[in-house]
C-alpha cells in the first residue's frame, strides 16, 4: 500500500528519500553582504531563473561542503572577495517550506570600515550591470528574490534605530545631528 503527501503527490518513501539522500544536492545559499549600512546586490540575467530579480552573492552548496564553506566560496567566485573567516557570518534564517524543494541559507556579513569594498564582477553572464551597494530601503522597491525582503526590512529598521540613538547621543551632548553631519561633509 503506498501513502501519498498531500502537498506533492509523492508516495511517503519518495518524500524520505528526497528529506534523506537527494537533499543533500539540494542546499543553496546567500550572504547578505552590509557596508556602512548598504547592501550588495546584482540583478540576476536573462539566462538565469528568476530573471530580472535582485540578488545577494550566493549559490549551490557542492555536496561534502560546509554550508559557510560554501557561501564563502561563492562569494569569493562571484565578488573577488576572499579572506572572509566563517566566524564573520551571522545566520539569519533556513528556508525549507517543503522537503522535495531547495533548502536556502541566510547569512549576513557586516563588512568593516577600512576592509576591501571595492567588488568585483567575476561572473558577468550571470547578472547585469555588476555589484552595488544599495540602501536597503532602496532595494526594498526593486523586484528580490523572495528571501530577501524580510532580513532587508530588518536592516532598515536597524539603520533607523541606529540613527535615532545617534541623535539622542548628540542631543545629550548638546549638539545638532545636522549640525554634526554638515561639519562631517565639510571636508575641513
Amino acid at each position: 500500500m503506498n501513502f501519498f503527501c498531500d502537498k506533492c503527490g509523492l508516495t511517503l518513501y519518495q518524500r524520505l528519500y528526497n528529506m534523506l539522500i537527494k537533499k543533500k544536492d539540494k542546499i543553496s545559499g546567500s550572504i547578505v553582504v552590509v557596508y556602512n549600512g548598504r547592501v550588495l546586490l546584482s540583478k540576476r540575467s536573462s539566462n538565469c531563473s528568476f530573471t530580472g530579480y535582485y540578488q545577494c552573492p550566493g549559490g549551490k552548496i557542492e555536496y561534502g561542503e560546509e554550508i559557510k564553506e560554501g557561501l564563502l566560496r561563492e562569494l569569493k567566485e562571484e565578488t573577488g572577495l576572499k579572506n572572509i573567516q566563517e566566524s564573520r557570518l551571522e545566520f539569519l534564517f533556513i528556508n525549507k517550506k517543503h522537503p522535495s524543494a531547495w533548502e536556502h541559507h541566510l547569512y549576513r556579513l557586516d563588512l568593516r570600515p577600512g576592509e576591501k569594498t571595492k567588488i568585483e564582477n567575476t561572473e558577468p553572464e550571470k547578472n547585469d550591470g555588476g555589484w552595488l551597494f544599495i540602501k536597503p530601503e532602496n532595494a526594498l522597491r526593486l523586484k528580490l528574490m523572495p528571501s530577501l525582503r524580510g532580513p532587508l526590512q530588518e536592516i532598515v529598521d536597524e539603520n533607523k534605530r541606529k540613527e535615532e540613538q545617534q541623535k539622542k547621543d548628540l542631543e545629550d551632548l548638546g549638539l545638532n545631528l545636522e549640525i554634526v553631519e554638515t561639519l562631517k561633509n565639510l571636508k575641513l
